[in-house]
């Protein structure tokens, strides 16, 4: 809400979000080249792989130092790797990368006729046999606490979210770049949470759940979102921290809390 921001630079003691920065910066850096065109050429990835890895390292690290930074990077090359196997077995001829680390604006009205925006980075959006499919990369091996299940109904309490919502990115997602192509039927927008780690990822929607995708985002999880929001810009409303103390440990605005 203050616009306070976390820490650009990586430590030399590259922390967990150090980590998921390079590797998102490694996967731009490999998939940026085929941004419009048909297929993926996995064997053409692989192979520049390293180099994407020594490229992000460069960047975001500075040479690679001592002993410690060169084991996590043999590491990273390796998980990365793969990944990319994963991925190869997981994927088809007729996929296309659309974008590649694109940010994506919405302005949604409150109540008070107040225009807020939304803005989302998105790692990566595909498109194959008509359907338009954001991928959300994650650094860890846990992806259902960023995973989302759809509920029928509009949520208002803060303690019911918490019940019900792990995260809001992928359904936010959806929203962020059905507004930026109107043209294209929110049906045929869907987005998933990936862990390059455990190589396994979690669909928003699912075929066999059957449920109308324009009703649950507009009518249901819009409104439960707006509610969200106007909750933590009521100034009458006292913060409170979200999440038990195990969680609070790893907020990057711990100092400022100090919980």
């Amino acid at each position: 809400v203050l616009g306070l921001k976390e820490k650009e630079g990586i430590a030399d003691d590259i922390d967990a979000a150090g980590i998921g920065n390079i590797m998102h910066r490694v996967m731009e850096i490999l998939y940026k080249p085929f941004v419009g065109k048909d297929g993926l050429r996995y064997d053409y990835l692989e192979n520049r792989l390293g180099m994407a890895l020594d490229e992000a390292f460069k960047e975001m690290v500075g040479e690679t130092g001592g002993g410690e930074q060169y084991l996590l990077k043999k590491m990273m090359f390796k998980q990365m790797k793969s990944y990319l196997a994963w991925e190869r077995g997981h994927s088809n001829d007729t996929r296309r990368v659309v974008s590649v680390e694109e940010t994506y604006v919405s302005d949604i009205s409150r109540r008070d006729a107040e225009t807020l925006r939304l803005k989302g980075k998105l790692d990566r959006i595909d498109c194959h046999d008509g359907v338009y499919e954001i991928i959300d990369y994650k650094s860890g091996k846990n992806i259902d606490a960023h995973a989302f299940k759809c509920f029928d109904r509009v949520l208002v309490d803060r303690e019911e979210m918490r019940k019900v919502i792990t995260s809001l990115q992928l359904p936010c997602y959806v929203l962020l770049y059905h507004e930026a192509n109107p043209d294209i039927p929110i049906n045929k927008i869907n987005s998933k949470v990936r862990s390059l780690q455990a190589c396994e990822e979690k669909m928003l929607f699912r075929d066999k759940d059957n449920i109308d995708r324009e009703i649950f985002l507009k009518d249901i999880f819009l409104p439960t979102l707006m509610n969200l929001i106007n909750e933590i810009i009521d100034p009458c409303i006292p913060f409170a921290a979200d999440g038990d103390e195990k969680a609070c440990r790893y907020c990057v605005f711990h100092v400022l809390c100090r919980k």
